[in-house]
């Protein structure tokens, strides 16, 4: 089935993401829709996903991998490392100095389950090359829920928007870091695009940080998809360890989880945090949760340093595990 002939077919309907999982308080990716005439509104909300039953500016661009293949690979692929290195660039890149030159390599990631009407809609963001993806893994689960063992099919499908809107289909799950909650995709085709750079280091804390805020998804037959989007200050507030204990940078302690100021948009999940300064990756975004201590709702992330989990570790034989 063709990209433009899938997103035809939801010119009726409720787009659904349902927070759930071990994952998150409350994730980011969450969000409800109803549809309103030719737009999809997330109710209560100002965010929007406009949609024409016509072709998305002529974009016929075959997607060969089932959603339902990418879900199975997310569990035989679970913890894979993979065999490349991701570089250590904690200073940043000197070509990267404006917004714009690291929105570039941010996404939208659209889940698309059509025989239940449903769309999981989450963020993510280019590494190494730009032909791997970067993202949260438990809106595939979310997305999982609208599955029955009859739907099986092949109608179902995940698809990378590009800052510049260009539709393009996820080939593969090249690895799912579980603990983490982190995937990495492979964009078909051999597509790349901008990447990141990736810092591997944890953030002190009250770091400056520039968080990725997902606002609206445009899909008209007029012109190629838009993102809309934001980023928000914030700051590191502290680290938590994986039995929710505070934990501490410097030391042995292990970092699980990110606490930032900014409580995330619905549809940012998978997406970058970045150090204002150096504007390298330094979180992965995940949900919010109240801060009982402030009474204030409070952005939680994977710290970067667990993306190299899936990586080669710089200066390793091949064939050492």
């Amino acid at each position: 089935m063709l990209i433009n002939d899938m997103i035809s077919e939801y010119k009726k309907a409720d787009i659904r993401c349902y927070c759930g999982g071990h994952f998150c308080r409350t994730c980011a990716g969450c969000s409800d829709w109803k549809r309103d005439g030719n737009n999809w509104k997330r109710v209560g909300n100002g965010c929007h996903l406009s949609h024409s039953s016509s072709s998305v500016h002529n974009q016929s661009i075959k997607a060969t991998t089932s959603f339902t293949t990418l879900l199975e690979q997310l569990n035989s692929n679970a913890n894979v490392q993979l065999p490349y290195i991701l570089p250590y660039e904690n200073t940043g890149r000197k070509n990267v100095t404006t917004k714009y030159d690291f929105t570039r390599a941010v996404v939208t990631i659209a889940h698309l389950i059509p025989l239940k009407n449903e769309v999981i809609v989450a963020s993510g963001f280019a590494v190494l090359d730009g032909g791997l993806i970067v993202t949260c893994a438990h809106t595939f689960y979310q997305a999982a829920r609208h599955l029955s063992c009859s739907e099986l099919d092949q109608k179902s499908q995940s698809i990378v928007i590009t800052d510049e809107g260009e539709l393009i289909p996820v080939a593969t799950v090249e690895s799912h870091l579980v603990r983490s909650d982190i995937v990495l995709l492979r964009l078909q085709g051999g597509r790349q695009i901008p990447s990141l750079a990736v810092d591997p280091y944890p953030a002190p804390k009250s770091t400056s940080l520039l968080s990725y805020n997902f606002v609206t998804a445009s899909l008209t037959s007029t012109s190629r998809p838009t993102i809309s989007y934001s980023w928000k200050p914030a700051e590191v507030l502290f680290y938590k360890g994986p039995c929710g204990q505070e934990a501490t940078t410097g030391t042995y302690d292990e970092l699980s989880a990110m606490m930032y100021s900014h409580p995330p948009s619905n549809g940012s999940s998978g997406g970058p945090i970045v150090n204002e300064e150096t504007k390298s990756v330094v979180g992965i975004i995940r949900g919010s949760e109240v801060n009982y201590a402030t009474r204030k709702s409070i952005g939680f992330a994977t710290p970067s340093e667990c993306l190299f989990e899936a990586f080669k570790l710089p200066g390793m034989p091949d064939g050492l595990e």
